[in-house]
């Protein structure tokens, strides 16, 4: 009998709030708008959820699955590097280096649901179900098993996974765009009514709207954003975020009813939310510091020279520069939608407007990453292994402490430790990463007074961006009541969650089971964390498992 037939486990819901942030919430609950959210604070702990450095939603939730550090994972981004190569895809569930709690309790004979969690495709398998999340190509199998996508389809007829093209609705009709963001949440919510009748020990949803839309309407809210304005026009989305998180807390509510009083409930973000203040133009700044050479045409110089001395805007002669510059349609677009668009050829034209020969250090991605051209590695690698490898990565390291110095902002710098991760990963809170070189808002003359921390344009969409610290709640049998944590990290909550459920926890884990959760005198509180090292039958059994999951990406 495996520990769920015996009825002694309890059951755990996990609620994941993509880019939930106590800055907004905390008011909120004050004020009434979230009674379901306020409840569960009041009822059980909370506190300030530590992200995975950098704080985005892929090595985040995967560190959250894993109790692993993005570092053990080789997961950073949205998007990876191809081996020996300069091409960028997006994650998916056959890239990290780990094994998830879903398939080490499928493993303890625990029955568990995942629903709409990051890097779940392609889908794999676990003794349970499972829906696939962002990055899910059109038509592709986005559920395990197979069948439960005609289940699904009987249900609720077609499934949306994430809002096509979203940045491009917004930008031209953000009613529109507001309407697809409560179809697909409300849809969202009906799936999860629908499959958690099912048999199920965990169960686990992340809503990823609420990222999306503060992406884009925070600086309508906040009065302290850079872009914020009183215009008739932008008050009509001033409460458009805490509408949403309105409707959402009357969701959580209606989940919440169809469980019962031997649930935990976890709340949990990736990752907190705040406003853009600047750009940094990384490309720029590694050409300008001459570790990055492009590729360009005497005539792209004429028209760099003639707008700069006419004050036109680049964005403003899209069309012409197509045509003038060695980029295509594709390579043209922002970072901020390129990043987007899931598809195989996705940055496949990257490296065609970089001079590799003379090219030191490039960068791509969501992220400040930033990748040394070495010989050996790269298909065109100019720098040496050894001295001079380790003379560029502190070379940028001190001129990006110097760039941040000048205009007092933080920075975090760190090296990654496997070969094929980036070698250099920074972040420097409130600055967004603009990667197109010379796309700043007005054009700026290198050889005068070039700056590559910029102001954000108003044209921008995306103006609100990631922040360190998200947010964590728990609540239930044996959770303490209206207590406060301190510093909880996100690689904490897998191995807290096995620990409820008496499962060992891998030795290789980065978390910590978080017992001061736990009310004193209760049985989780005085269990001793069992820790387990897999033996060779086990390893194998890992092994065949995430081979099975890579002869599944399409």
């Amino acid at each position: 009998m495996n520990k769920e037939e015996n009825g002694r486990a309890p059951k755990i819901l996990i609620i994941g709030l993509d880019g939930a942030t106590f800055d907004l919430l905390d008011p909120w609950c004050s004020e009434g708008y979230l009674p379901n959210i306020s409840k569960l604070i009041l009822s059980g702990v909370s506190g300030s959820l530590q992200s995975t450095v950098p704080p985005l939603t892929s090595p985040a939730w995967v560190s959250f699955a894993t109790g692993k550090s993005p570092e053990k994972l080789g997961i950073f981004d949205l998007v990876y590097k191809e081996r020996n190569s300069y091409n960028v895809k997006p994650v998916n569930s056959t890239l990290f280096r780990g094994e998830t709690i879903w398939e080490l309790m499928s493993n303890e004979g625990f029955r568990v649901g995942v629903v709409n969690f990051p890097v779940t495709y392609p889908p794999y398998n676990i003794n349970g179900f499972m829906v696939t999340c962002m990055f899910t190509p059109p038509g592709a199998p986005f559920t395990y098993p197979k069948e439960l996508s005609k289940e699904i389809k009987r249900k609720l007829g077609h499934y949306r996974i994430e809002i096509e093209d979203f940045l491009n609705l917004y930008t031209n009709d953000k009613d529109a765009f507001l309407k697809a963001c409560y179809e697909i949440l409300d849809q969202r919510v009906e799936l999860v009514k629908y499959l958690i009748k099912k048999k199920w020990q965990i169960f686990a949803v992340v809503f990823t709207i609420t990222d999306r839309v503060q992406h884009v309407l925070w600086k309508y809210m906040d009065p302290n954003h850079v872009l914020y304005n009183e215009s008739a026009e932008n008050m009509r989305y001033k409460d458009a975020i805490l509408n949403l998180w309105i409707r959402l807390d009357e969701k959580i509510g209606d989940i919440l009813k169809r469980t019962n009083k031997k649930t935990v409930v976890m709340l949990v973000s990736d990752h907190g939310f705040g406003p853009i203040n600047k750009l940094f133009l990384v490309d720029d700044w590694l050409q300008h510091n001459k570790f990055l050479k492009i590729r360009t045409r005497k005539s792209g110089k004429l028209v760099n020279r003639a707008l700069y001395k006419l004050g036109i805007t680049r964005e403003g002669l899209g069309t012409i520069l197509k045509k003038v510059y060695l980029r295509d349609l594709f390579s043209d677009l922002p970072i901020y939608v390129k990043r987007l668009i899931p598809t195989k050829h996705i940055d496949n034209d990257f490296h065609e407007w970089i001079d590799w020969s003379k090219t030191k250090a490039f960068s791509f991605g969501c992220t400040g990453k930033i990748y040394i051209n070495t010989k050996g590695r790269e298909p065109q690698g100019i720098v040496a292994p050894g001295t001079e490898y380790l003379e560029v990565v502190n070379k940028i390291k001190t001129k990006l402490k110097h760039l941040c110095k000048n205009d007092n902002l933080d920075i975090e710098i760190f090296k990654p430790k496997s070969k094929n991760d980036p070698d250099l990963l920074f972040c420097i809170p409130g600055v967004a990463f603009d990667k197109e070189i010379n796309r700043t808002h007005k054009f700026v003359d290198k050889k005068t007074n070039q700056r590559f921390l910029v102001d954000i344009p108003e044209d921008r969409p995306i103006n609100a961006d990631h922040r360190m610290n998200g947010i964590f709640i728990a609540s239930g049998p044996h959770i303490r009541e209206g207590f406060k944590l301190d510093n909880p990290k996100i690689i904490d909550i897998a191995p807290t969650i096995l620990h409820i459920l008496d499962v060992p926890i891998p030795k290789d884990f980065d978390g910590r089971v978080l017992k001061e959760i736990f009310e004193p005198d209760s049985s989780l509180a005085k269990r001793e964390v069992q820790y387990q090292l897999y033996s060779e039958r086990a390893t194998l059994q890992r092994k065949i498992r995430r081979l099975a999951r890579k002869t599944k990406v399409a």
